[in-house]
C-alpha cells in the first residue's frame, strides 16, 4: 500500500529479509539490493539447518534486484553468483586530516561502532575479560554507543567495570584514535 501511495522511481532496499516482499509489491519499479556484508555472512547465524535455510531463501530472492551493490570486490563476486547485476561502492574511508598519529603509549583500546549483532559487541566483550586477565591496567574506549543492542550490552558493561569507558558518537573521532594505541573491530 505504502509503495503504491508514493510511487517512488526507484526502491533501495538494505535488508535481505525484506527483498522477497519488496520484490513481489514494487511493481515494474526499480529495486536496488545494497549489501553491507558478504552473501554468505549470516549463514553461521542461528547454527542450525532451519536458520541456513533461511538465510539462503532469503539471500536467493536478491536475483530479482535491478541492481546489487556491494562494500567490496569479494562481496560483489559473492553476489554475482545470484544476480549478475552488482556494482562495488565501497565504505567511504576517513583520511586523517591532522596527519599527526597516536605514540603507541597509552593503554587503550578503541572499538567504534553501534550496538548491534552485527557489530557483535558481545565478542568484543569476550576478548575484553581475556586481555584484562593480563592487562588489567589497560581500557576499552566504545564510541557510537547506540542500538538495539544497547539495552542488553549495557548492564553487562558496567559489571565489567571501570575499565571500560561508552562514549556518547562524535564529530571528533580522530582524538579518540589518537588516544589509543589499538583499534578493534568485531564484525
Amino acid at each position: 500500500e505504502h509503495i503504491n501511495s508514493i510511487k517512488p522511481d526507484l526502491i533501495v532496499c538494505v535488508r535481505t529479509e525484506f527483498v522477497r516482499a519488496v520484490s513481489k509489491a514494487k511493481g515494474k519499479i526499480p529495486l536496488v539490493f545494497e549489501s553491507h556484508t558478504s552473501r554468505f555472512a549470516d549463514r553461521f547465524i542461528g547454527g542450525n539447518w532451519y536458520s541456513q535455510t533461511k538465510v539462503d531463501i532469503m539471500n536467493y530472492a536478491v536475483h530479482s534486484a535491478q541492481m546489487v551493490v556491494a562494500l567490496t570486490d569479494g562481496d560483489a563476486k559473492d553476489w554475482r553468483g545470484i544476480n549478475r547485476y552488482v556494482q562495488v561502492i565501497p565504505n567511504m574511508v576517513h583520511l586523517n586530516p591532522t596527519g599527526r598519529c597516536c605514540n603507541y603509549d597509552s593503554k587503550s583500546v578503541i572499538f567504534v561502532g553501534r550496538f548491534s549483532a552485527q557489530k557483535d559487541i558481545s565478542s568484543l566483550l569476550k576478548i575484553w575479560q581475556l586481555v584484562l586477565r593480563r592487562h588489567p591496567d589497560w581500557q576499552l574506549q566504545i564510541y557510537g554507543g547506540y542500538g538495539e543492542e544497547q539495552e542488553k550490552l549495557l548492564p553487562i558493561i558496567e559489571e565489567m567495570g571501570a575499565n571500560i569507558i561508552v562514549h556518547e558518537p562524535t564529530q571528533h573521532m580522530f582524538e579518540g584514535y589518537l588516544e589509543s594505541s589499538i583499534f578493534l573491530l568485531t564484525s
